[in-house]
């Protein structure tokens, strides 16, 4: 992914975390990823955005994924 889609990535899904109250660790445990893969994702060099990783995080936003990557 390209370094400037990965941060825009890296804030939105850090705005959209927020917004429904849930901690990194609560994120992580519900996408079944590490705290710390959450961490980097929203860090200011983000790196493992794959398929995979997001179809994990829309799922655990419960929401499409189109509808979770139509902010990009």
């Amino acid at each position: 992914m390209d370094k400037t889609l990965a941060l825009r990535f890296g804030r939105l899904l850090k705005v959209m975390r927020k917004k429904r109250k849930l901690t990194q660790e609560k994120l992580a445990e519900l996408a079944d990823l590490s705290v710390v893969h959450i961490q980097r994702l929203e860090g200011r060099s983000p790196s493992g955005v794959t398929l995979e990783t997001l179809i994990k995080l829309s799922r655990a936003f419960k929401i499409s994924l189109p509808v979770f990557l139509k902010d990009l």
